[in-house]
This record gives structure tokens, sequence and C-alpha cells, in this order.
């Protein structure tokens, strides 16, 4: 019943009384609150930072369904937020990867909407290494939503972009990835040299985890 005014006042109070409470105690459930409570006072700039904490909050505790409505939140907001925008430290295309990684869990269709705008936004010929970690994303996603042929294609595209010299964290991920897919569709003499070129670079680059991936693969191609 409170007038539009009288409304975005009392949301303004409380997103005030929260921002006293997350200085002694910060989490996630004051996070989200603070987000919502700055949306609906219209404060574009303040809300957009909200979302992007509560955000990465939610990504820190595992909660992707909320992580992802924060992003969601903060993608409608970005291009009314200049001024938050040019301090948060973060461009479009870094929040598109988080909200195509919180969407994946429940949507991947949303998760390639999302990495298909990011792979717009990089031009490959001035950052080929980042475009082609963009392709291996939306390659996971698509093989996520079935398509298979859409997903060889964009890890083949990955490959294509990120050079294998000097040996990378970069280049071991997207090769790591296609020899992951070759050998779960049973082409295991194909999948066998691309993880031991992902071995090489993951250890040469120091990238424990894309070593671990690819030794995962690895020992599967040669069991079967």
């Amino acid at each position: 019943q409170l007038l539009p005014v009288e409304r975005a006042r009392l949301h303004e109070a409380c997103a005030r009384y929260l921002e006293g409470e997350l200085a002694d105690a910060p989490s996630l459930g004051l996070l989200t609150e603070l987000a919502r409570h700055w949306s609906e006072v219209g404060d574009a700039d303040r809300a957009l930072r909200a979302s992007l904490r509560a955000g990465i909050a939610a990504d820190e505790a595992y909660a992707p369904s909320e992580a992802a409505l924060q992003y969601q939140r903060a993608l409608r907001l970005w291009s009314l937020a200049p001024g938050a925008v040019a301090e948060i430290g973060l461009d479009r295309v870094e929040l598109l990867e988080r909200a195509a990684r919180a969407e994946s869990s429940g949507s991947s269709a949303r998760a390639i909407d999302h990495i298909v705008e990011a792979i717009t936004l990089v031009d490959p010929a001035v950052d080929e290494v980042r475009a082609g970690l963009l392709h291996e994303r939306l390659g996971r996603y698509r093989w996520i939503d079935r398509d298979g042929a859409g997903a060889m294609e964009a890890y083949l595209e990955a490959m294509r972009l990120v050079p294998a010299d000097p040996p990378s964290a970069a280049r071991a991920r997207v090769t790591a990835s296609l020899g992951q897919i070759l050998m779960i569709l049973a082409r295991f003499e194909e999948s066998v040299p691309l993880c031991e070129e992902a071995l090489a670079a993951a250890r040469a680059a120091g990238a424990r985890d894309v070593e671990a991936h690819a030794l995962n693969t690895l020992g599967q191609d040669i069991a079967y």
C-alpha cells in the first residue's frame, strides 16, 4: 500500500542497516538481502556492487543457484551503472563466465548463451588465449547440453586459438578437455597424445589441477 517513493525510502533504510551489519559479520544471507534492497531502491551502482559481492560469496559457498540469480541481476544492471563498472575490477566477459558457470548446473542453454556473448566481446587477434579458453568453456557447456558435434567444433577452435608454444596452463586446459571428450567417445588412440601433451604443458606451467585432469583421462585411455 506504500507509494513508490515511500517504498524506495524503506528499502534504502534496510540496505544501509544491512551494510552496518555486514561490517561486523559478513554472511551470504545478508549479502543477498543487501543486493535485493539496493535493487529495489533503483540505485544501479550500489545494486551492481552488492549483487557481485553476493554472487561471489554464493560461489564460495557452493550455492550455484543463488550465484546465478545474483549474476543475472548484475548483468541487467551493467549498462546502467558505469560508475560501479569502472571500479569493480571485473569486466563483462568475466561476469559472463561466472554467470555461465553458475547456470551450467541447472541450465546449460543459458550457460551457452552467456559464453557465446562473451566470445563476441573478445577479439582473438588481440587476445587469442582468452578467446580460446572461452571456446573451451563453450565446448563444455554444449557437451552438457548433449550437442556433441557443437562441443567438438568449439574444442577444436580452442585448440586452434591457444598456441602450443610456449607450454602454458591455458594450452594444457584446452588439450586436456579435448582429450577427455575423445576418451568418452571411445576414441582412445586419438585421446592419448592429447593427454600426454596436456600433461607436459601442465607440468611445465605448474597447473596441478589440469595435470590431474589429464592423468585421469589418460589412465582410462590406457585401461580401455
